[in-house]
């Protein structure tokens, strides 16, 4: 709902603003996320950055098939543009997790502490704080 001026001005009132950026990839998002209507990651990323400091982006690490389809956001290709969109949002911090309970979709697995790891130094690289929930 950030693409609606109400919306970012009320958010921008909140001591912390944790908003959710599970990929760097539309592909992905479509897949994993499923919003509903017309969605643009570009546009998305940048309504982000206007957040400036005052902004966490929490991310959910998984992989498996659902309904048939692969999804995985720990590929290389999705990890180097989901790390390009952090380096341009430029957020406070990052939360990263993976699943923690059964979700709707069986097919989704949990993704490891180690590789929970190799993620968040991706992004202390760029100078941005990571906390980690595994």
């Amino acid at each position: 709902m950030i693409h609606k001026a109400s919306v970012v001005e009320a958010l921008k009132k909140v001591d912390q603003n944790i908003l959710k950026l599970d990929s760097g990839l539309l592909s992905t998002i479509q897949k994993l996320n499923k919003p509903t209507g017309k969605y643009n990651l570009e546009k998305t990323i940048l309504q982000l950055k206007e957040f400036g400091d005052n902004l966490i982006i929490q991310t959910m690490f998984t992989r498996g098939e659902v309904n048939g389809l692969l999804i995985d956001n720990t590929s290389e290709d999705d990890l180097s543009a989901w790390q390009k969109a952090i380096e341009t949002i430029q957020p406070k911090m990052v939360m990263i997790y993976t699943i923690d309970r059964d979700t709707p979709f069986l097919g989704l697995k949990k993704i490891s502490k180690d590789e929970m790891n190799e993620i968040a130094k991706r992004i202390k690289l760029l100078g941005i704080n990571v906390q980690i929930s595994a």
